[in-house]
């Protein structure tokens, strides 16, 4: 059922704010409002439990080594940065893109194997595909380049609130396979599993993210979308229109923002002709 809301009413993010004031431009049963949703649970769970054990995290003040990590975003959380980036002079944009594109060229000449992993695209995929993008991920995990989003002079996120959400939960919380699995986190934090012992997991968070991420078909089934590294994100929304400009996938339709997630759904299906 869709939620009713009007325009005074107090917005779905929970800010408190009036709807109309706040995020008026996205529907409240948006695939991008669901992300809103878990940002704010993302935060909420890390400050209470931080309040109630007063245990902090060991990420350092001013410390961006993670930017350097090769994680990868979905979709969402991509136009998410977009709908930022709409607010930033053209020179700006087109600025991020340049060197967005630049370490594709980088990651192309150091590391063909990922690049041509990261080229093949089929709409519907067995999951095989993204599995050895993780794999690649895994092995390699440190680029030799920080993220395209990392402000050159501040050495700050240029997107901070709308940062994606393992930029939110990284160093703060962990996930349950950590609690037995020793890993080096970071240079800061070198024991996944005495990490895990004093952060919040944000498993159950998680699972709630494949309920929106991905498609889901009339009869119920789901269709995975694939996460891509920014910086990958940057080229595919440039191939699509030969443009660096801050834009939405679907040639700049914000079919995420402005409509119902099943709505999204459909309109994303049907241009796949996957019905």
């Amino acid at each position: 059922m869709v939620k009713a809301i009007s325009r005074n009413d107090p917005c779905f993010c929970g800010s408190g704010k009036k709807y109309k004031k706040y995020h008026k431009d996205i529907h409240p049963e948006s695939r991008a409002a669901r992300l809103i949703e878990t940002q704010k649970k993302y935060e909420r769970k890390i400050e209470d439990y931080q309040k109630s054990t007063g245990n902090i995290p060991q990420c350092q003040e001013g410390c961006y080594n993670c930017y350097y990590e090769d994680f990868s975003i979905t979709e969402i959380e991509f136009e998410f940065i977009m709908h930022e980036l709409k607010t930033w002079s053209k020179d700006r944009v087109e600025k991020i893109y340049d060197t967005a594109l630049d370490q594709c060229e980088t990651i192309k000449n150091e590391r063909p194997d990922t690049w041509r992993n990261l080229e093949i695209y089929k709409p519907k995929d067995d999951g095989t595909i993204l599995a050895e993008q993780m794999k690649k991920h895994m092995t390699v995990r440190l680029n030799s380049f920080p993220c395209p989003l990392l402000d050159p002079e501040t050495k700050l996120c240029s997107v901070y609130d709308s940062r994606q959400l393992v930029c939110r939960s990284y160093g703060s919380t962990h996930h349950r396979i950590n609690q037995a699995t020793r890993v080096q986190v970071c240079e800061y934090i070198p024991h996944s599993v005495e990490h895990a012992a004093i952060t919040p997991t944000v498993d159950d968070e998680l699972a709630e993210i494949y309920e929106y991420v991905h498609l889901r078909l009339p009869d119920g089934s789901t269709i995975q979308q694939r996460p891509y590294p920014i910086y990958y994100w940057f080229k595919i929304f440039f191939d699509r229109t030969g443009k660096k400009e801050a834009q939405y996938n679907h040639y700049d339709s914000p079919i995420n923002f402005n409509q119902s997630l099943e709505q999204a759904n459909l309109y994303t299906l049907k241009g796949f002709n996957l019905i």
